[in-house]
């Protein structure tokens, strides 16, 4: 027997791209309430993927929390899980690995909207050589473990 679930367990997906992270969660029976995609192309392909879904389309770093939950709809509301996966070109055994690369610090965005959110926990999907990377000083690989 399936059970339905009336309460479904919520998420937020930052950096989304076309959104494969909320269509794994939404698979497993989670509620995709609002997600962040700076690039609008990939934002229209999200959703086209999610149309339920409250898409903020801009650059995460000129958002409070408090304005994304008012934008997206979720004050209140409880988040359960945030996924994203940050840029990665600058770390990415594959990409340049440019030290200078201005998307690096990226994750630090993330964590601040893990810090501000409060969900039980998150994913944070990136590369291998993030924590290898030239481009990663120590501090902010301590910054991504915790």
């Amino acid at each position: 027997m399936i059970m339905k679930m009336e309460n479904k367990p919520t998420v937020v997906d930052l950096f989304a791209g076309a959104g494969g992270l909320s269509v794994g969660f939404k698979d497993a029976g989670f509620k995709i309430i609002a997600a962040n995609e700076i690039v609008k192309v990939f934002g229209e392909t999200y959703l086209l993927n999610h149309p339920d879904t409250k898409l903020f389309t801009g650059d995460i770093r000129n958002i409070t929390v408090d304005e994304f939950k008012k934008e997206c709809n979720i004050n209140g509301k409880k988040v359960d899980v945030v996924v994203g996966g940050p840029p990665c070109q600058g770390f990415s055994m594959a990409g340049s690995r440019d030290p200078k690369d201005p998307r690096n610090s990226l994750f630090k965005e993330f964590v601040r909207f893990i810090e501000g959110l409060k969900p039980k926990f998150f994913v944070m999907e990136n590369v291998k050589g993030i924590l290898s990377a030239k481009t990663v000083n120590k501090e902010s690989v301590k910054e991504i473990i915790m």
